[in-house]
């Protein structure tokens, strides 16, 4: 009796298991199905798109627009003086650095002059006594030429009279000529700028030892300044003297208006030639990257306003807004810069309406309501 009582309970309960997990199994084919339900519901659900106002939207359709050959230099100053000792002497001061300013005759550097003031001294001492002995000589020649005149005097005694003032006379001369070279060489002890500039470069401090001939400070004259720039020589028939030319210095943001005033000779290793375009002074110093822009002819490209472009990161982009209101944020690839607006390569076709102002309100996938 008792083995029979545990087989009728193992089987009661095996059965009770079956039907819990007969239960479980249905109820989560339920929930399943309830899931997938909901999913389609949200997938059939129509898509709000946010309404944009204030927005301006323009037709960009290709335009015949001036082209040029962007020939690409380094700004530098017209005038470059490199400043060098005359003499030789202990450098006693150094009275700039590298970016000072100066003016035309501004002491730049001294140089140990205490020989040189000697020698100026010795010469003045020596003008003095060639001053005393003219002054002597001419009084002297005029007594005897009245004894002379009154024939008191032989001629023998009277030329030589007249030939000691000869010597007086070139003597002071001389006298004169040795101050005047003692003051030059003076003047060479003292280093003064020869134009209103800038320093660029020092090579000497105070105790070095300064050389004929050997550099020691750069001035740059701050005044005018020009573009040199390397040409193709495919495009100097567009060249000619004088012509205007837009110049771009991109790291301080300026489009200046140059003029042609030099192209060398073409370079046969190269294939190439130089050109030099002056430019207004304003804002320049030397060194900066500029490009020039040289026209040679038309054609036609699309031309978008500045304002219309957006940056995000180093992508560049336009919206562009579709027949049916929809914005779209599209990538595009951008050319030379213009003064009318920047040139489109790619990413945008003629005739497609782009949002030209606002563009800080526009989102991508937007409806426009756009002020026309």
């Amino acid at each position: 009796m008792k083995g029979s009582f545990l087989i009728s309970g193992n089987t009661r309960i095996n059965g009770l298991l079956k039907i819990y997990v007969a239960a479980t199994i249905v109820l989560s084919l339920l929930l399943l199905v309830s899931g997938c339900s909901n999913e389609v519901k949200q997938g059939n659900a129509k898509l709000e798109r946010p309404i944009i106002k204030g927005l301006k939207v323009e037709t960009i359709n290709k335009m015949l627009v001036p082209d040029y050959y962007e020939a690409t230099g380094t700004v530098r100053s017209k005038t470059t003086s490199i400043i060098s000792s005359k003499i030789m002497g202990a450098v006693t001061a150094v009275n700039v650095k590298e970016g000072d300013r100066v003016r035309q005759g501004q002491l730049l550097i001294t140089i140990d002059n205490r020989d040189l003031a000697s020698n100026l001294s010795r010469a003045e001492g020596g003008l003095k006594e060639a001053e005393a002995r003219k002054d002597l000589a001419d009084v002297t020649y005029e007594r005897y030429k009245n004894l002379y005149d009154e024939n008191a005097l032989s001629r023998q005694e009277f030329d030589s009279v007249a030939t000691q003032r000869k010597i007086a006379d070139e003597g002071l001369r001389m006298a004169k000529a040795e101050v005047s070279g003692a003051k030059t060489m003076y003047s060479f002890s003292r280093i003064t700028s020869p134009l209103n500039g800038i320093v660029t470069e020092r090579k000497i401090d105070p105790g070095s030892m300064a050389v004929p001939g050997v550099p020691l400070i750069t001035i740059e004259d701050t005044g005018h300044y020009r573009l040199e720039a390397s040409v193709d020589e495919s495009y100097i028939r567009y060249l000619k003297s004088g012509m205007d030319i837009p110049v771009r210095i991109d790291s301080i943001g300026k489009n200046l208006k140059g003029r042609l005033v030099e192209v060398s000779s073409v370079d046969p290793m190269s294939r190439s030639a130089l050109i030099k375009i002056d430019l207004p002074s304003e804002g320049l110093q030397s060194g900066l990257y500029g490009s020039a822009l040289i026209p040679v002819g038309q054609k036609t490209a699309l031309i978008v306003p500045k304002d219309a472009v957006v940056e995000r990161g180093e992508l560049t982009g336009i919206y562009v807004v579709e027949n049916s209101g929809i914005i779209h944020y599209r990538l595009i690839r951008t050319g030379r810069m213009r003064q009318d607006g920047i040139e489109v390569i790619s990413g945008l076709s003629s005739g497609e309406r782009v949002v030209v102002s606002g563009v800080d309100r526009a989102v991508d996938g937007g409806r426009i309501e756009a002020s026309r």
